[in-house]
């Protein structure tokens, strides 16, 4: 298995072969190639392991992988497309399985699982499992009854693990495991691994323009500007990470709201409007630097005009920032205007001094010069073994390929020429062609180079001057654009419909034949394999960097390392002092401290011996969470009432949840069964309908909320409404600001009041979190009667006949009865199965009822209201 592997994965592997442990990579150092040897060493029948937290895509991966290697038995993917005796029968067979945690949940709960013939689990993306609520209960489930399966995590995101209090030793906890396994990039092993197969690298720093610097310089004041307002606004938070260095990075939006969700409600409009500004500045920075300089101006209007129409101006937009900001922003694409156009001008230079501006990136003149060096590097090994190099380009999202794509074919100027006319339906004259870089720079007067002079470009020939009002076609063979043969405007949209789509599925699009050149997105990719399936295709031999990544740079490492005998020469690009270069410099430092911080906290961590939890007494498995006292026993001691199993049925759809994992660890018994009324049945009695904020006010708004009570009026005595809140957010009872809310608060209130005086039996519990729930729920169970799974099932399922105990009798008839005295939820089942009619009824015996009510009471009250006048 070992031997594809490199030095340091040769070493993870075997220590983490013979522990149960938790294995912190760093980002893009091969966690998916050590994976795939755990899952090649347990693919046997002998076996019978569990794979948790995979998603379809990465599952479609490694099986792909496994039947590359030549694996002959595969894991196993378990949908819900299998039954619960053809999923029991494939436990039996044995393999790996790639299962989802609800299923995975409900198979363990009722035995379907031969638990005890469980070699063990693996849990990829490790740093989930101090938030999330399935995979733990799974792997306490499995722990509480296999003693001896191993149990191994595995996780890249070492910033993820170091968030908030005691966060590694609670990952471990949940996760049963006494060791953890620490390998950052600067590990002695990876460093003398890489160091003997480095790539050739060549940093190119690249110089903003003039009007980028003014703008990038207007967007970092605006972003000062509003985080010292939201401190002023805000003064009780903490505020140490409300820097601009930090506002910078994609996750300063999910840290700012982890702080402000539990306020949100107390939060002022200003605070609020402060927040959404900053993720629009955010996005602002990041478009300065890898899009167009229209692309940009239409994200900039584009966001401020929106923000103006719902009549919420943004304050940063008075300052002079702003000005400066919008000025030259406009300026990169529209320029000064000539006042004398003259129509018949001939010369380059003329042409370009007669339309917009439309300064160009850049990196785009450095990305000529690229391929100029990679073609003469390509005729000097053309005759050798190794041959012409393919090129492999990396943008960081699919509108730099699309920009990149044009770039290839028309040339920069006639590239943007399009985009103008298209963003702003204008008719301009395109030179047809690639237009001399080097003339159109000198226009300016600048020099955006910072790793030597460009070398002059030979001025292309213009063939002709045309009127673009649709997309030029141009042959692969020929990306400049020239001899381009004539094509119906239809068959142009229909070719550039289908590369896009064909973008859009691969992540991916060849754009030149010599030589051969990829373009790649690094980000937004719905298959995260993307790079690494093309590096093992396409084997590049030259890279390109437009925008910067730390995780495929060491991808690329790994491919250079893996491929000793192979150039490989990567260009990367960057802009010299600018917010792109503080990004990837502030995420390289913040995993160096987040794995200086897991170092320290190791060295200190204190790991009791039953942390693994392999004893058969385990006070970790101890269920019994109970009250101190039972107010409703004398002297408060407990009675025979808590000594009695607790029970809970509950819907199949609600392990969706954390609920039902805190319940089952309070010591309540799970009964999962598919219930057509209420999601969790407590007691004979008592049923509950669980609903979160957001399908509250869809099910009132809907009606649905109502049928729901009805059906829980019908069969229990005593309906429940559970309102759970998120324990992270405010605990507030608001419409709007919840994902789907269409009502307001007054209207919310409204219809939630007439629901009560509708439903006088129906009681509300409003809690704060899943946890109060769970409490809530133990402290209704005392003393109370178990419920009956069997019975629960059966209200309100299909019957034989094919229709529902809801739809086979009289909804009206069936509501006045429950009214009349004597009867209730529980014998009025048995005067619907013993009477056709309310005719009927009327004419029975008082013997008769009281023989069917099972009660002289009832049947007393229910005859003398019939009969007596």
């Amino acid at each position: 298995v070992a031997s594809s592997m490199l030095g340091y994965e040769n070493q993870i592997f075997l220590d983490m072969y013979q522990e149960n442990a938790l294995l912190v990579l760093c980002e893009g150092l091969g966690l998916d190639r050590i994976f795939l040897n755990f899952l090649r060493l347990y693919s046997d029948l002998k076996e019978l392991v569990f794979v948790l937290n995979t998603d379809p895509v990465e599952q479609e991966y490694y099986i792909e992988k496994l039947k590359s290697l030549g694996t002959s038995q595969l894991p196993c993917v378990v949908t819900s497309e299998y039954g619960a005796k053809e999923r029991k029968r494939m436990y039996a067979r044995g393999g790996i399985f790639f299962a989802s945690s609800r299923i995975l949940v409900m198979d363990l709960l009722v035995d379907r699982i031969p638990i005890h013939l469980v070699s063990g689990l693996l849990v990829t993306k490790a740093h989930k499992m101090a938030d999330a609520c399935q995979e733990p209960f799974i792997v306490r489930l499995f722990r509480q009854k296999n003693k001896e399966g191993f149990i191994k995590g595995f996780t890249d995101n070492p910033v993820s693990m170091v968030g908030g209090y005691g966060r590694l030793e609670k990952v471990m906890k949940n996760l049963f495991v006494g060791k953890v396994f620490l390998w950052p990039r600067f590990h002695l092993n990876v460093i003398e691994c890489m160091d003997k197969r480095k790539p050739e690298v060549i940093e190119i720093g690249v110089v903003l323009t003039p009007a980028m610097q003014i703008i990038q310089t207007s967007l970092l004041e605006i972003v000062l500007a509003c985080l010292k307002e939201l401190k002023n606004e805000n003064p009780g938070l903490e505020t140490d990470e409300f820097t601009v260095e930090n506002s910078l990075g994609r996750s300063f939006d999910r840290s700012i709201r982890t702080q402000l969700d539990p306020v949100w409600n107390q939060l002022s409009p200003k605070s609020k409007h402060l927040v959404s500004d900053l993720r629009t500045l955010r996005l602002l920075l990041r478009a300065l630097s890898q899009y167009t300089c229209i692309t940009f101006l239409q994200m900039l209007e584009s966001s401020s005009g929106t923000q103006r129409a719902f009549g919420s101006n943004p304050g940063w937009i008075f300052l002079d920032a702003a000005n400066n900001l919008f000025q030259h922003a406009r300026a990169r694409v529209h320029g000064k205007k000539s006042k004398q156009k003259d129509s018949k001008a001939k010369t380059c230079k003329e042409l370009i001094d007669q339309g917009p501006l439309l300064e160009p990136s850049p990196k785009l003149s450095i990305l000529t010069e690229i391929m100029d060096e990679i073609k003469e590097a390509n005729k000097e090994t053309e005759k050798t073994e190794l041959g012409c190099g393919k090129v492999m380009i990396c943008v960081s999202e699919m509108r730099g390929i699309y920009m990149l794509r044009d770039f290839f074919q028309y040339g920069t100027r006639a590239s943007l020429l399009r985009l103008y006319n298209k963003t702003y339906k204008k008719s301009l004259l395109t030179v047809v062609g690639r237009i001399d870089l080097t003339v159109y720079l000198s226009c300016f007067n600048h020099r955006f180079f910072s790793r030597k002079v460009v070398r002059s470009i030979p001025a292309a020939i213009l063939p002709s001057v045309t009127r673009i009002t649709g997309n030029v076609p141009t042959d692969t063979d020929n990306p400049t654009g020239d001899n381009l043969p004539s094509t119906s405007k239809d068959d142009l949209q229909t070719t550039e419909e289908n590369a896009e789509i064909d973008a859009i599925r691969y992540s991916g699009m060849k754009v030149m034949d010599s030589p051969e050149t990829h373009l790649y997105a690094l980000h937004g990719n719905p298959d995260p394999y993307v790079l690494a399936r093309a590096l093992e295709e396409i084997q590049p031999r030259y890279v390109i960097l437009y925008d910067c990544s730390i995780h495929f740079v060491r991808q690329l490492e790994i491919y250079k390392a893996c491929r000793p005998g192979v150039p490989l020469r990567v260009y990367f690009l960057t802009f010299q002092s600018s917010a792109e270069e503080q990004v990837y410099l502030t995420s390289l430092r913040k995993e160096k401290e987040a794995f200086h911080s897991l170092i320290q906290e190791k060295a200190t961590m204190v790991v009791p011996k039953e942390r693994e939890g392999k004893n058969e007494d385990d006070p970790q498995f101890d269920r019994s969470n109970k009250p101190a006292y039972d107010p409703r026993m004398a002297g408060g001691q407990r009675g025979c009432a808590d000594e009695k199993k607790q029970t809970i049925v509950v819907d199949m759809r609600e392990f969706r949840s954390e609920l039902p994992s805190l319940l089952h660890k309070r010591g309540v018994e799970i009964e999962p069964i598919t219930l057509e009324v209420g999601d969790y049945i407590l007691t004979t009695n008592i049923c509950v309908e669980r609903k979160s904020l957001s399908d509250l006010i869809g099910s009132l708004n809907s009606g649905r909320l109502y049928t729901q009570c009805v059906a829980m009026r019908r069969h229990y005595s005593q309906p429940m409404l559970l309102i759970e809140f998120d324990a992270n957010k405010a605990f507030s009872f608001q419409a709007r600001g919840v994902a789907g809310a269409k009502l307001s608060l007054k209207e919310l209130n409204q219809k939630l009041t007439l629901l009560l005086l509708h439903f006088p039996m129906l009681r509300l519990a409003w809690c704060s979190s899943p946890s109060a729930a769970a409490e809530l729920f133990q402290e209704l169970k005392l003393t109370r009667e178990q419920p009956d799974p069997v019975k629960a099932a059966s209200i309100g399922a299909t019957e034989q006949d094919g229709v529902t105990s809801e739809t086979k009798y009289n909804s009206a008839a069936y509501d006045f009865l429950l009214k009349l005295p004597g009867i209730n939820s529980k014998n009025c089942r048995s005067i619907l199965d013993h009477v056709t009619d309310l005719q009927h009824l009327f004419q029975l015996t008082e013997d008769k009822l009281e023989e069917i009510l099972s009660s002289k009471i009832n049947a007393r009250q229910l005859y003398d209201f019939m009969h007596d006048k």
